[in-house]
């Protein structure tokens, strides 16, 4: 088994199966710029590697991923001064925009297996996954409006067409916290299994061994070719309106709330 670590990222392959680990479990799989660029780097040795057939990502402990690493990658805006805070947005716009690009331009297929509780773009990017499992355990949470975040990860366009319009809404709005039955259901969730390492884990590695994934790629190619443009496209507009929340006054109340809170605890 060949074993290659990023940044909060351990990267391992096995008999064509790629598994992407999120590896930083004391701070629940958040993610910091470091970590986003790691994961973007991770996607695209997947992609260019002629041996590997199927990737997976997944997180470390408990957790899938909590998220954005809000401590880290936006903490920085309220301090310095007006060109440093500009460049600061700009930094972690980019990076998030290339982040997500990466999901929608990736050309194998690629499957999340969620072994805990996700959030925020950790969710998001689920729905730009082809298959999504999850353990019984698992929840997707999306706490946008709470921090004044607007959504990211396409998910303005992918969470509406997968869920419909209202239970979206809820999602999105009213950080409404689904479960794995509920995921399932509405269409997130390709199935919820109580114990990963005996029924998908092994699933995973005979698919990536034994099945034709030259077609398998060919069969997403033809699926996804018809939106790539169109995600690229939402893409963009949802982190344009991101540096613009990043920079208003109810993000900071929010950001000085979120702080206080966590200091408290």
């Amino acid at each position: 088994m060949a074993v290659t670590s990023y940044p909060g990222v351990k990267v391992t392959l096995k008999d064509g199966l790629r598994v992407i680990q999120l590896d930083n479990p004391m701070r629940r799989n958040a993610l910091s710029l470091e970590v986003y660029e790691a994961l973007t780097s991770a996607l695209k040795e997947a992609a260019d590697d002629p041996a590997t057939n199927i990737t997976a990502i997944t997180g470390s402990g408990g957790f899938y991923s909590s998220g954005n690493d809000i401590s880290a990658t936006t903490a920085g805006f309220a301090s310095g001064d007006t060109e440093e805070i500009s460049t600061k947005i700009k930094q972690a716009a980019n990076v998030l925009k290339v982040f997500v690009d990466q999901f929608i331009l990736f050309p194998k297929v690629l499957v999340a297996v969620v072994n805990g509780p996700a959030y925020g773009i950790a969710v998001t990017t689920l729905a730009l996954c082809d298959v999504v499992y999850a353990s019984d355990t698992a929840t997707f949470n999306c706490p946008f409006v709470k921090l004044a975040f607007t959504p990211e990860g396409c998910s303005s366009y992918t969470f509406p067409k997968i869920m419909g319009h209202s239970l979206a809404a809820e999602v999105l709005y009213f950080n409404r916290v689904l479960d794995a039955k509920e995921a399932l259901n509405c269409g997130l969730v390709s199935r919820v299994s109580s114990n990963l390492d005996k029924e998908i884990w092994p699933h995973l590695q005979v698919l990536a061994k034994e099945y034709n994934c030259i077609a398998m790629n060919h069969g997403k190619k033809m699926v996804r070719r018809w939106e790539k443009e169109h995600l690229l496209k939402i893409n963009a507009a949802e982190i344009e309106l991101l540096e613009e929340r990043w920079t208003s006054e109810d993000f900071f109340e929010a950001m000085i709330a979120f702080f206080a809170k966590r200091s408290k605890m």
